[in-house]
């Protein structure tokens, strides 16, 4: 999840507005995807992030 939270902060900073992530399970390609991240989605991660 850290990385979901620098990948989407990074790419907003830099103004990408229309980047997403991909989240599988293990991070391959291959994986079946569990969600789909967008950086709406930052405030969520970080709180959930703070309780963990």
């Amino acid at each position: 999840m850290v990385e979901a939270i620098d990948r989407l902060s990074r790419s907003r900073l830099a103004g990408q507005q229309n980047t997403a992530l991909i989240i599988t399970q293990n991070g391959m390609r291959t994986d079946k995807p569990l969600r789909l991240v967008v950086p709406f989605d930052l405030p969520v991660l970080s709180k959930a992030l703070a309780f963990t």
